[in-house]
């Protein structure tokens, strides 16, 4: 700061849309004679004890960043009907077995959240239903709260989650 200069103010840019993992700079100009909503010139004053001053305007930039979404799910929900219920365990031999339709959210057939969609999910899922089994991993089933993967996106154990349309 300069000499006999004092801070006394702090803002925050908040971004209200996503970027998609990348990175944006914006310029953010701070500029008198702008028209208000009917007209009227707008000036930059700051007021200090009741006394207006008018500031030294100058122009910064702003990195914005925001990590990519990701889309909250149930687990052992593959069919995305929204429901963990047995056609999810069928949806998963289906598409291991006889080439049927892949979950749009593979995170949601991974049940067991080991990283691998396989048959041991489909049996960790029937075990659940009809055995008193360990609930399907964090977020959970249907009947949990939505919740996004525990797992870093990138990670070995991350399979991705394109759309889950039921949270």
């Amino acid at each position: 700061m300069r000499e006999g200069s004092q801070r006394i103010a702090r803002f925050t840019v908040e971004v209200q849309r996503l970027l998609g993992g990348e990175s944006e700079t914006v310029a953010l100009r701070f500029a008198d004679g702008m028209k208000g909503g009917i007209g009227q010139p707008v000036r930059n004053v700051v007021s200090i004890a009741g006394t207006s001053h008018l500031p030294a305007l100058g122009s910064c930039s702003v990195l914005l960043w925001s990590p990519p979404p990701r889309p909250f799910f149930h687990r052992a929900d593959p069919s995305g009907d929204g429901a963990s219920d047995l056609t999810d365990a069928v949806f998963i031999l289906d598409h291991l077995f006889t080439g049927g339709r892949a979950p749009h959210c593979l995170e949601s057939a991974d049940v067991n959240n080991d990283g691998a969609l396989d048959i041991s999910d489909a049996i960790a899922h029937l075990g659940y239903l009809f055995t008193g089994g360990v609930p399907p991993a964090e977020p959970g089933p249907s009947t949990a709260l939505c919740g996004i993967d525990p797992d870093e996106v990138g990670s070995p154990k991350d399979l991705g989650c394109g759309t889950y349309d039921q949270c």
